[in-house]
């Protein structure tokens, strides 16, 4: 009951309630220790962002640390799907089995170090009611001996009933725990899943995360519960910037196609390589004109006296074929672009066309000589007569 309070200075995440925010109640604030809060905004859409205003309520100070809980709650997200594959799993169990191994270990050792404690103990009152009452210097000084050998022996009998309960717990099932690591993900990415169950998904894994920002990222630590720590970075949105927007890979990708590509061929090797829209739509002319016209990039009009040509034209413009000149490539010659996987090479026709390159393209290989390299003295000349 008391992990479930919702007060920010009470111990635990609090209980799981309907918000779409994933990481409530998990993250706290590297500079001043305290939990941060979740604050939405939005009309047709409710986004929410993720504060540390713990400062700015008591003293009127400034927020210690804000950012976008969008980009964050998914590489969370994706981070413990992660720890639940059963690669990961198959990892765990065999910590879990070499963890075990030391606790049988220690609890073997426990159990040699009690056996000879008690040895001790019961040498030291043989020795105690061994000797004369009148000699009370050596009756003192036995009887604490005697005293000393029983408070190990208790000692050690408390270290052995801790160590106990840790070597008797019984095994993992790992055939079960690798088909419930494919029930987590088909049960979480199902749209009828509530919210409040996938945040008590990520509070079974995780202990609490530790968050701080800079200019350019969300710097994160995620303590898991089984003591280990991962650091993550998130990039942090610009102004301007929003979940419909296209990542800068595919920006770049698409300004080295359109030197060599129309947009139709753009389009269809965009789609051929898996690349979908930021909206997740498969591309189309019409977008990736959209697209060009939206981030400046020029159209393709191939002329005669191209700066940059493909893989077919350059072997072409070379007179070799294109297996060569992409050999060429792989050896470091020729320097190439290629965007995208399913794409076409992109070659700058001035580097191509350069004598030393040329010279190495072209290069015929040395014929194989059927002559030793060097005579040798030892071998021996097999001489055949003609007849």
């Amino acid at each position: 009951m008391t992990r479930n309070s919702q007060s920010r200075w009470r111990p635990g995440p609090g209980a799981a309630r309907v918000g779409q925010a994933l990481l409530a109640g998990l993250l706290r604030c590297r500079r001043c220790g305290a939990r941060l809060v979740v604050n939405y905004g939005g009309t047709a859409v409710r986004v929410h962002r993720y504060e540390c205003s713990r400062a700015n309520t008591s003293r009127g100070e400034a927020r210690c640390i804000n950012f976008s809980g969008l980009d964050v709650d998914a590489r969370i997200e994706e981070l413990a799907l992660e720890v639940v594959q059963p690669g990961a799993l198959e990892a765990a169990d065999q910590l879990a089995r070499q963890h075990a191994a030391e606790q049988d270990q220690l609890l073997e050792a426990l159990q040699l170090e009690l056996q000879a404690a008690r040895y001790a103990a019961e040498r030291a009152q043989r020795q105690y009611d061994a000797v004369e009452p009148e000699n009370r210097l050596v009756v003192d000084e036995l009887e604490r001996r005697w005293n000393a050998a029983l408070a190990r022996v208790q000692a050690i009998e408390g270290r052995l009933e801790q160590a106990r309960p840790e070597a008797e717990r019984p095994p993992v099932d790992t055939a079960r725990l690798a088909s419930l690591a494919a029930d987590v993900a088909r049960v979480w990415h199902d749209p009828a899943t509530d919210v409040r169950l996938k945040k008590r998904m990520l509070r079974t894994l995780i202990e609490e995360i530790v968050a701080d920002v800079n200019e350019r990222d969300v710097l994160l630590v995620v303590h898991w519960k089984g003591g280990i720590h991962t650091e993550v970075t998130v990039r942090r949105r610009r102004r301007g910037e929003n979940r419909g927007q296209t990542s800068a890979d595919v920006t770049d990708a698409v300004r080295v196609l359109a030197r060599v590509a129309s947009d139709d061929h753009i389009a269809r090797a965009l789609n051929a390589s898996g690349i979908t829209t930021a909206r997740g739509n498969p591309w189309t002319r019409e977008l990736v004109r959209s697209f060009r016209s939206s981030h400046q990039i020029p159209v393709y009009a191939r002329a005669g006296d191209e700066a940059w040509v493909t893989l077919v034209r350059a072997a072409q413009l070379v007179g070799v074929a294109e297996l060569t000149l992409k050999r060429a490539i792989e050896r470091g010659v020729v320097g190439a672009l290629r965007p995208v996987p399913r794409g076409p090479w992109v070659l700058s026709k001035a580097a191509l066309l350069r004598p030393q390159v040329l010279q190495r393209i072209t290069k015929k290989p040395r014929p194989r000589s059927e002559e030793p390299a060097a005579p040798n003295s030892k071998q021996l000349t097999l001489v055949i007569p003609r007849l």
